[in-house]
């Protein structure tokens, strides 16, 4: 069971190393990084800078580490300063030590006790002797310690450096969220503004519609007394009656009865 396992891991390996360097691999990855940049597209702007302004507020923490770093570099600074100091005091002190003891020797007036005793000239050339070598060793360590100074002071620039970069990348990006956001506010603004253009537009096209409507009734009106009797035949035919009243009221007051053809 194990074996088949360890086969198809080899065999999965296998097909996603080829997969990865033929069209179908190629075409795998396009069609994800296509996938990623939908999804990131479908982002409302207004969600992704609230999810940059809380990148932003992550920064803090970067701050605070690089305030954290800057006091170490000032602190191993200051320390090393002090040992280069204490150093350079001590190596002074040394070298007046023998350049003193130097001169009794010169002169032979030997105030170095050696053993619970004074000192012989060659005991007191070979303590002197002495003294010059640990004064070397001194001198080298000094050394060092400058080195070590340097470099602390090297060190604090550099945090405080970084530190300025943050605090002055952090504020950049800020201003520069806040600009997008007054731009974005604008763009909704604008929208809603072409928003209202349209209902206006569809108002128009009502009122327009309605216009029509009224115009084609009227049209149709117009049409249907066009198609009624005409005024001069509706005149004639009120004289003919009139004509025939007349005859008939003549022929009613004579008594002779009414002919009609």
């Amino acid at each position: 069971m194990i074996k088949k396992v360890a086969v198809y891991a080899v065999v999965g390996l296998v097909g996603a190393g080829i997969l990865s360097k033929t069209r179908v691999g190629s075409h795998i990855a396009s069609a994800w990084h296509s996938g990623v940049r939908a999804v990131e597209e479908a982002v409302p702007p207004e969600q992704e800078l609230e999810r940059i302004r809380y990148e932003i507020g992550r920064l803090d923490k970067e701050i605070d580490r690089a305030k954290g770093q800057l006091a170490d570099a000032r602190v191993a600074a200051l320390t090393a300063a002090e040992d280069a100091e204490s150093r350079k005091i001590d190596l002074a002190e040394r070298d007046e030590r023998i350049r003193a003891r130097a001169a009794a020797i010169k002169s032979g007036e030997i105030k170095v006790r050696h053993l619970g005793r004074p000192a012989t000239p060659d005991e007191a050339t070979q303590l002197l002797a002495a003294d010059v070598d640990a004064f070397k060793v001194k001198k080298k360590e000094l050394a060092v310690v400058e080195k070590q100074l340097a470099v602390a002071a090297r060190n604090e620039k550099t945090a405080e450096k970084h530190l300025a970069a943050v605090a002055k990348q952090k504020t950049e990006l800020a201003l520069a969220v806040q600009s997008l956001e007054a731009d974005l506010r604008l763009l909704r603004l604008e929208q809603t503004e072409n928003k209202y253009s349209t209902d206006d537009g569809r108002l128009g096209d009502i009122k327009q519609s309605v216009k029509d409507v009224k115009r084609r009734i009227d049209v149709m009106r117009k049409r249907e007394s066009l198609n009624g009797p005409a005024e001069d035949e509706v005149a004639e035919e009120a004289r003919d009656i009139d004509a025939l009243l007349q005859e008939h009221d003549a022929q009613s007051k004579k008594g002779d009865p009414v002919k009609i053809d």
